[in-house]
């Protein structure tokens, strides 16, 4: 069931709140601030707190939850939604290739994964790590925006990616454990096995973008 406000909804998955906040607060850091960078990192928060309200309506989290929670689900896609748009339109007059390119990657992976909630499989493994890759994209284009150079921006994404990818897939093979009470499973080795894939390429980029 949706967190619920009295005016909107808010998205109630409290670990996506880190995957959005911190790569764009890792951006800010790394570039300068401009009218493009604020215009883009209020359409990246903005799209993630409207999103709860589009999988109400989308039916994603019940029919009971579509029926009761409906007038706030539209006020938090309208809200938030213009929101995004007032972003997208304060960055846009100073939208140079290289921004809009990483504004196009990022819109196109967050299209992605609302559509896997739409269909039902935003827990899935699949869901979540699409749902990390999206949210952790949107440090791109606002580090782009703020004069980081295209290498750096791609590096500090591919970081956040490899550590939520770990804590996703982590979480993931400790619930399976619980409810399975069993010894290691096949599925429960792959799990494992792609934590520690996760974990050696954040490592490895690290120590890349560091010494390079």
């Amino acid at each position: 069931m949706p967190t619920r406000s009295r005016t909107v909804l808010l998205p109630h998955e409290h670990g996506a709140y880190g995957e959005v906040l911190f790569p764009l607060a890792s951006a800010l850091v790394l570039g300068q601030t401009n009218q493009a960078v604020w215009g883009l990192t209020l359409a990246a928060i903005a799209g993630f707190l409207a999103h709860e309200g589009f999988v109400v309506l989308l039916g994603s989290r019940g029919s009971r939850a579509r029926r009761e929670s409906n007038a706030p689900a539209r006020r938090s896609v309208i809200v938030f939604g213009a929101l995004a748009v007032i972003g997208a339109v304060l960055a846009w007059p100073a939208l140079t290739p290289d921004v809009a390119r990483g504004f196009a990657l990022a819109a196109t992976l967050s299209a992605a994964a609302l559509a896997v909630a739409w269909l039902g499989r935003e827990h899935s493994l699949g869901g979540e790590l699409l749902a990390a890759l999206a949210l952790t994209s949107w440090c791109v284009p606002v580090a782009l925006a703020g004069a980081v150079p295209v290498n750096t921006a791609m590096t500090a994404w591919m970081i956040w990616c490899g550590v939520y990818a770990l804590a996703t897939v982590v979480v993931h093979s400790v619930i399976a454990g619980a409810i399975q009470r069993s010894p290691l499973t096949a599925r429960r080795l792959r799990t494992i096995g792609w934590s520690i894939v996760a974990l050696s390429v954040a490592t490895l980029l690290l120590i890349w973008s560091v010494f390079r």
